[in-house]
């Protein structure tokens, strides 16, 4: 028995509409096509029933329709249906193509390769030697990329998508350009490269997993606990009273500067000499800066140890912890001199 006598007359009939009105997309594709070889037997397909021929039929028709309208990527989608349904070598072609239309290269390579392997004899020698020049073609907007992974049973990724578990035996082919390979495992930190092939590129990605710390990984931001708090708050309150006491006091003595400047300026005998009128006039500056710092510090520290007074005063302290000693206080001074004015103490 023949083999058009053991198919089907509905899969026959899609078969034969397959070697016809695929050639369609060759006057369209950028890669100019031969026509098909008409006489030439197709391969044993596999043999669904008609309903899944008639779905079969209609996607196909649709991917040809998206493809004239230049929608790649559900034309694609639709023939790869169709492939699945039938299984016919020579809808692979058609995948190749419209692969080559989207720029996805390396899957075109899978694509046409597999269409020459399934179609052996039955491909003309024309349209083989067309496939083949496609094939040289994209060999050069493509490279392989060999990953090792430290890990056995890791799992690889390259751009988000899953490719396989280490060890991989063979070279993964992509399409040239940047990638991003990713490998990860239970109990080990994910480690992640960046690549740029080039077409025709053979390189080598070695991925070393590390194990993730004893407890897992953990990010402390700080911890701050109630005697940190309270000693805080003693020195915070202390430098507030400190630098609001030094402010007055640099303040009255930069007024009494300031006064003293004007009754030697007002001066006629003996008539002050711009040496000491200078001299005066910087002490005046000089004590009117010094409150103004001490001030604005004293403003700070005062909504420090309020802060730490309010957060101390939560009333989440543990009833049975042990008596904590109490801090000794702060230990400021204040330092005047003729052109400076400081503080200096311990906390």
């Amino acid at each position: 028995m023949n083999r058009t006598s053991r198919t089907p007359t509905a899969l026959r009939s899609f078969l034969a509409a397959i070697t016809v009105v695929g050639v369609a997309l060759g006057p369209t594709s950028a890669f100019a096509q031969p026509k098909a070889d008409e006489s030439a037997p197709a391969a044993e397909p596999a043999a669904p029933n008609d309903e899944a021929i008639q779905e079969a039929a209609r996607r196909y028709d649709l991917g040809l329709k998206l493809y004239a309208e230049g929608e790649f990527r559900l034309a694609v989608i639709e023939f790869e249906r169709t492939y699945q349904i039938t299984n016919d070598y020579r809808v692979l072609y058609n995948i190749g193509q419209v692969r080559i239309q989207l720029g996805n290269y390396a899957r075109a390579i899978g694509a046409l390769k597999e269409y020459l392997k399934q179609g052996a004899d039955a491909i003309s020698e024309e349209r083989r030697k067309a496939v083949e020049a496609d094939l040289e073609m994209l060999a050069a907007r493509t490279g392989h990329v060999r990953i090792v992974v430290s890990v056995k049973r890791a799992e690889i990724l390259v751009d988000d998508l899953v490719v396989g578990q280490a060890p991989l035996l063979e070279p993964i082919l992509l399409d040239a350009g940047e990638h991003k390979i990713t490998a990860r495992a239970k109990g080990y930190e994910p480690r992640t490269v960046q690549l740029t092939l080039a077409g025709r590129d053979a390189e080598m990605v070695d991925l070393k997993l590390d194990k993730v710390p004893e407890g897992g990984s953990r990010v402390v931001i700080r911890e701050i606990d109630r005697t940190d708090n309270t000693t805080l708050m003693w020195a915070s309150w202390s430098a507030a009273g400190v630098l609001a006491i030094g402010a007055g006091v640099t303040g009255g003595l930069g007024i009494t500067t300031a006064s003293d400047l004007d009754d030697l300026r007002t001066q006629k005998d003996p008539e002050p000499t711009r040496s000491e009128l200078d001299s005066a006039s910087r002490r005046a500056r000089t004590l009117f800066l010094a409150t103004d710092v001490m001030g604005g510090l004293a403003i700070v520290t005062g909504g420090l140890a309020l802060y730490f007074t309010l957060s101390g005063s939560s009333g989440d302290e543990k009833k049975d912890a042990p008596p904590k000693t109490k801090p000794a206080p702060a230990r400021t001074s204040l330092a005047l001199g003729p052109n400076r004015v400081g503080i200096q103490g311990e906390f």
